[in-house]
């Protein structure tokens, strides 16, 4: 399964919006630099999905904001009321990667 990923890096906050059943808002406290923030956005969908991180893929975009990834999980960003979900990452509101 292929989702769409709308990367904001360098935010005060890590939190994961899912805007349809194959779209997402990320934001990550990571830079942009050689791969961090890529890493990052993996690693909080991964907690968001509630799947392993090697289970997720970036497929294209690792330069620019909007990415494409895959899901090796079939029907994983189901939800069952159908409605947009907002859910911070990090309870603490810190994250060491």
């Amino acid at each position: 399964m292929l989702i769409k990923v709308k990367v904001y890096t360098n935010s005060k906050r890590e939190e994961v919006i899912q805007k349809a059943e194959d779209s997402f808002e990320v934001r990550v406290r990571a830079k942009p630099i050689q791969g961090q923030a890529n890493r990052a956005v993996a690693e909080a969908l991964a907690l968001f999905l509630k799947i392993p991180e090697n289970k997720i893929r970036l497929i294209r975009g690792s330069k620019t904001r909007n990415k494409i990834f895959a899901l090796k999980q079939p029907d994983i960003t189901s939800n069952d009321s159908g409605q947009t979900q907002n859910r911070t990452c990090s309870g603490s509101g810190s994250k060491t990667i």
